[in-house]
């Protein structure tokens, strides 16, 4: 379950810029996110743990998302709603 909220996004974002652009940011937020989130305004619940991973030319991570609890979906569903046919690099 995705415990963010819509204006997160862009704070999220900033935070991934100043990853980029600041080394020692990096290194902060890769060892204590909570932290770094909370300096944003970032609510993260107590229960919930963050772990940071970061890709590189010879590795890749794939986020796979919580199941949806209440209903089922079908793959037309999931391109819908996930972007299925999209990826980053």
């Amino acid at each position: 379950m995705n415990s963010f909220g819509r204006d997160d996004g862009m704070k999220m974002g900033q935070i991934v810029a100043r990853c980029w652009s600041d080394e020692d940011f990096k290194e902060k937020f890769k060892a204590d996110p909570k932290s770094v989130l909370k300096e944003y305004e970032v609510e993260v619940p107590g229960d919930i743990d963050i772990e940071i991973l970061e890709n590189s030319e010879s590795k890749q991570y794939f986020l796979l998302p919580s199941s949806p609890l209440e209903a089922e979906i079908g793959a037309g569903d999931v391109n819908q709603v996930y972007g299925a046919n999209s990826w980053c690099r």
